[in-house]
């Protein structure tokens, strides 16, 4: 807590260590500040975070299950309703049913968030709320379908997913020229939501269209691309 303090400090509109710093506050039983900066975050318009996720994290571990529960059906909904498949909603959906004791709906959203690239779950290897299921045979199943390593099979398997848009070879380089003026000019990975089908819409290409450019001329899947420009 001390040194996510001194970070927010240096650096306060990088808003993923308030998601941390909720965590911590609640794990040390300081609810009142937790409650306070939730509602400070609330009241930002800049904001990306999902309230409704740290409202959740809170209310379960103040032991509030009604109202946890209202929050993981909006969270839920949200989810639903957005097609967020490369959202950190399915981590802190479970996350939230840890701290609920709900094993079972926790490692269910785990199977989801390895299955749609998840990327707060790379983590979870070193996330202490896992610790009392590291045994458990479904933890262990899911993790071994998990690429931790930087060279693995996932951009391999992303390539086979995809269907290729028979794009020409001059359609496909105006599109990357556009993708990533896109990217450096308007800056869309500052989204932690960010999602294929946002990057599509924003230059009015199709998902498939995009899948292609970035596998076949920029060498790398979704994630691995909005990742390298976070970095």
């Amino acid at each position: 807590l001390e040194y996510l303090n001194k970070n927010i400090q240096i650096c306060p509109h990088w808003y993923a260590q308030y998601i941390t710093k909720i965590e911590a506050l609640c794990k040390l039983n300081r609810f009142d500040e937790a409650w306070s900066t939730i509602l400070t975050l609330s009241d930002d318009p800049d904001s990306p975070l999902s309230i409704a996720e740290l409202k959740g994290y809170y209310f379960a571990s103040l032991g509030n299950k009604k109202e946890a529960y209202e929050q993981i059906s909006i969270i839920e909904n949200d989810l639903k309703n957005n097609s967020l498949l490369s959202s950190p909603d399915t981590y802190f959906l479970s996350a939230i049913y840890l701290v609920l004791k709900e094993n079972e709906k926790a490692l269910e959203y785990l199977e989801y968030g390895i299955e749609h690239g998840s990327t707060p779950f790379l983590f979870i290897k070193i996330d202490s709320l896992w610790d009392e299921l590291r045994d458990h045979p479904g933890y262990l199943n899911a993790i071994k379908r998990f690429n931790f390593s930087k060279e693995g099979s996932k951009y391999k398997d992303d390539l086979k997913k995809y269907k290729k848009s028979n794009l020409s070879h001059k359609q496909a380089r105006l599109i990357e020229k556009e993708l990533k003026t896109l990217m450096a000019e308007e800056r869309p990975y500052l989204n932690p939501k960010l999602s294929l089908s946002d990057l599509s819409e924003s230059i009015d290409v199709s998902t498939n269209q995009v899948s292609q450019i970035l596998n076949e001329y920029i060498g790398r899947n979704f994630y691995d691309f909005v990742n390298t420009y976070r970095l």
